[in-house]
Formats: C-alpha cells, structure tokens, sequence
C-alpha cells in the first residue's frame, strides 16, 4: 500500500497550486479591470470641473466684466432669416482665455453664448422700456470639455438674465 500512494502528494500539491495560480491570475485582471473603470471616472470627473469651471469663468464675464455688453451685442447680430423672414440666432463662439486647463491631461474646451429672443409682446410699450435703460435679457451659455486622445465629452449648459441697455425705441 506505501508504494501506491507515494506520487499523491506530488499531483494533489500540483492541483492545489493551479488553482491557486487561476486565482490569483483573476484577481490580476479584476485588479487591472477596476483600475481602468477608476481611471475613466476620474477622467470623467476632470471633464466635468473643466466644464463648469469655464461656465462660472464666463458667467463672471457677463456680470462683472467692461466687456460684457460687446458679448452681449455679438449675441444679438449673429442671426439668419427664415422662409418666414423671422430672426433665427446663432451661437457665438467665446474666446478661451480663461485659464483653467491647467491639467496634464490635454483637454480642449470651448463656450458659446447664444441669445434668446423675447416672446412676442414682452417689448411692448411699457414703463421703464424705454431707450438706454437696462432691461433684462435672457441667454443660454454652454460650455464642453473633451480629452483629446479619448473619446470623452462633458457638456455643461445655462440660462443666464442679464441686464444690457435697452437699444430699441418703443416710442410712437
């Protein structure tokens, strides 16, 4: 009986050490798998701030800056006509000057700012819509951040009132 039972401990200790082996070798790829998931949320995450970074960098240019009412203009010159002779506005692109990619990560980001039109009737002669007074006026700012070598976007976007000098007569 000693004599058959002499090559067993060798193959149960070779079993045991393969199995032990496949193990570890999915926890390695698990491993590897929850780094890249980790990675890509982070990634993520830096698009995101850099977005909303760029949103409250203009955001402060349109409350507080001289040269708010030249962004403010552009927004309301840059239209099209329709088949129904109706202003269609389009979105003016904001220079980037603002500072925030400061990431090792090469990020592009952008911003537009497109200006909403009253509805008919809101600039109807009223007290206080006179010319040169400053009324309220509604845009939409949106911002984006992308990573270059990725395939990875975030997109931010607002409604903004802002007051800007009434340049239209409402006078008979």
């Amino acid at each position: 009986m000693q004599n058959k039972q002499k090559g067993s401990a060798l193959a149960v200790s070779l079993v045991l050490l393969t199995a032990i082996t496949l193990i570890s070798l999915s926890s390695m790829q698990r491993s590897g798998l929850q780094t890249k998931i980790v990675s890509n949320l982070q990634h993520h995450e830096v698009l995101f701030q850099t977005a909303l970074n760029e949103q409250e960098y203009w955001w402060r240019e349109l409350q507080t800056s001289d040269s708010r009412g030249i962004l403010i203009s552009r927004t309301k010159v840059e239209f099209t006509l329709n088949a129904l002779n109706e202003q269609e506005f389009s979105p003016i692109a904001l220079d980037d000057n603002s500072g925030f990619n400061d990431s090792i990560l090469p990020i592009d980001q952008s911003s537009t700012l497109l200006y909403i039109p009253p509805e008919i009737g809101d600039l109807a002669l009223a007290v206080g819509g006179e010319l040169n007074q400053e009324i309220p006026l509604q845009l939409q700012l949106s911002s984006s951040a992308n990573i270059r070598q990725r395939i990875m976007q975030a997109n931010q976007q607002m409604g903004i009132t802002v007051s800007a000098l009434n340049n239209n007569k409402h006078s008979l």
